[in-house]
Order: C-alpha cells, then structure tokens, then sequence
C-alpha cells in the first residue's frame, strides 16, 4: 500500500477497508478469517477496528508529525476522534457513513496543513 499523502488519501483507503460487510471489528486490532486477533498489517488480516485501519493505512503514527497530522486531520473531517470513535459505535455502516461525510467535507482536502500546525505528536 502506498503511504498516504493526504487526508483524503486516508479517508480513501479506509473506505477501500470497510467496502465488504464484515471488514469492521468493535474488539481488538484486526482478526483473520478464523476470528483470531493478528497485527493489523499482517497479510490474514481480512476485518479491523478504526485502530487497526487507521494503523494499517498510516502506519505508527506516534512520533512522526506527518502521520499524527494525518490521523488528525482525517479526525477534523469526519468531526470525530477516529482513534475513540471505534469503542462507541455499535454497526459498520455508521463507520462507513463517518468516514463517507469526513470524504465528502470539502474540508479533507484542505485540513491536513491546519491539523500539522495544531495536533501534538
């Protein structure tokens, strides 16, 4: 996969994540075909949790101020932390449809520079 550039990028790959029903996971990182918990980036990985996703899309995002500002920025347009949001949604479609609204902001485009000069890493 290629490392995103954008928060459209991200939003993108995300989407691409969940277009099966089934693909999201309330628990855990990410589950094989079996249900057994794997490392997000392992290749039997066929469901993820937002972490996971956003883990498998980003990369290790702590300590690298380009990745936290994707991740932040991906946040600002969906109008939610995607890194909590996971453990308060009950349905994949819900996920989709954040993620969708969060695409669909014209704003996803645009937030990346602002979300670099205001998240912490």
């Amino acid at each position: 996969m290629t490392e995103p550039k954008t928060v459209a990028d991200v939003l993108d790959a995300l989407l691409a994540h969940y277009a099966v029903p089934g693909a999201w996971i309330r628990d855990g990182v990410a589950e094989d075909a079996a249900g057994r918990s794997v490392p997000a980036d392992s290749p039997e990985a066929i469901a993820w949790s937002l972490e996971g996703a956003l883990e498998r899309v980003i990369g290790e995002w702590e300590g690298d101020a380009h990745r936290s500002a994707l991740l932040c920025g991906a946040s600002e347009a969906c109008g939610v932390d995607l890194s909590d949001f996971n453990d308060t949604v009950r349905r994949q479609e819900v996920v989709v449809a954040v993620l969708q609204a969060g695409r669909d902001n014209p704003s996803s485009m645009t937030v990346l520079r602002a979300a670099m000069l205001t998240c912490s890493t």
